[in-house]
């Protein structure tokens, strides 16, 4: 994405709320108690742009591979030209690899998994990003797929204060707040 994506408002808005909106796609195609098969899974219907998303497969017996990374995901890092990039050779500090820390929860749980936060850029810019990954089964009920999404908008905001807005957590009740009768 250029920086110029950061100053269109409209589309800024759409891109942070595609994690929520692939998620109820998801929720929809699921069954109670299973998985949704990936056979359910329509690219035309998926609410969010292809660009942004990534998907993961692991057949029995083999390693995970990606049959997709869109090309808003990539980092120069994964462009190595290999036919089947696998998510454990994905630089950790780029987009992707930031967007996948949570791969091994959703193999095991079979549970979405989102995620948003900020990261430092080399040009000492923070890159925002929201991610979700989405387990799908084969129509065995195995889990064989994630698919993956990750939004992100370059700020140009002072990093420090960023990153103790994320460690300060959740702002705290004030006492006298807490003692008001509703």
């Amino acid at each position: 994405m250029t920086a110029e994506w950061n100053s269109d408002r409209l589309r800024h808005g759409a891109e942070r709320r595609a994690t929520v909106r692939l998620m109820y796609y998801w929720l929809g195609l699921r069954r109670v108690g299973t998985l949704p098969a990936f056979a359910d899974f329509d690219p035309r219907r998926n609410p969010v742009r292809w660009d942004i998303c990534f998907l993961i497969h692991a057949a029995p017996g083999q390693a995970a591979a990606f049959e997709h990374i869109g090309d808003d995901v990539h980092a120069p890092a994964c462009r190595t030209g290999e036919a089947a990039l696998s998510p454990d050779r994905v630089a950790p500090d780029s987009l992707l690899g930031l967007a996948l820390e949570g791969l091994e929860t959703v193999w095991r749980s079979r549970l979405p998994y989102r995620r948003d936060g900020s990261h430092a850029r080399d040009d000492e810019l923070a890159v925002r990003y929201r991610s979700i990954l989405l387990p799908f089964a084969d129509l065995n009920g195995d889990p064989r797929y994630v698919l993956g999404a990750v939004s992100h908008c370059i700020d140009a905001a002072d990093l420090a204060r960023l990153v103790a807005i994320e460690r300060a957590g959740p702002i705290p009740l004030p006492p006298a707040a807490a003692r008001r009768p509703l």
